[in-house]
């Protein structure tokens, strides 16, 4: 039963934790051309954008305090594909109160990952200990970067002679089942 309560505190604990406000997290997909960007950003971005920017007043309207978000985080979000600039074709803000933080939708005009530079370095004038997570789905894959001060952006490498996740799994299980047979034939043949 203790084994019991500490997955029950465990599980609850883990969904009632809080945005970091050193941490943001994004997702990039790919489809049909389009490259869409889904950003979780803490608070923080709104309060770093404030700074920044000597347009800021405190009773700007609503819509002027999204240009100036936006402008930050674009500002601050590159992403490069044989040394251009990739075209951005939409943005949009929305909060998100149950985490207390910000979420930003991009699209841009993209046909593939390959060679694809990201560069990342929201909320790095603002926070010395800033970890940005980058989810990049590919398919049913995904891979896993980080952005930091000390290391800002990074490339997306080929796509071509990645193995797939179910590749991985096939191969693990053929050699579970190779293992498994050469000491089945083992036992065999010390009975006999």
């Amino acid at each position: 039963i203790t084994y019991l309560l500490f997955v029950v505190l465990l599980l609850i604990g883990s969904l009632l934790r809080a945005h970091s406000p050193t941490e943001t997290h994004s997702v990039f997909r790919l489809a049909d051309g389009i490259l869409q960007v889904q950003l979780e950003l803490p608070w923080a971005v709104a309060e770093a954008a404030q700074e920044t920017n000597e347009a800021y007043v405190p009773a700007m309207p609503r819509e002027s305090f999204e240009e100036l978000v936006l402008t930050y985080v674009t500002n601050r979000l590159t992403l490069l594909q044989a040394g251009n600039n990739l075209e951005l074709l939409h943005m949009q803000l929305e909060e998100v109160e149950a985490e207390h933080g910000l979420q930003v939708n991009l699209s841009y005009a993209c046909t593939s990952l390959h060679g694809l530079t990201i560069s990342n370095r929201i909320l790095f004038d603002h926070e010395p200990r800033q970890v940005n997570h980058h989810r990049i789905w590919r398919g049913a894959e995904s891979i896993l970067y980080q952005t930091n001060p000390e290391k800002p952006g990074f490339e997306i490498a080929s796509t071509s002679g990645t193995v797939t996740t179910w590749a991985r799994v096939l191969l693990f299980a053929l050699v579970v089942l190779l293992i498994l047979s050469f000491y089945a034939h083992k036992r065999v043949e010390a009975i006999y």
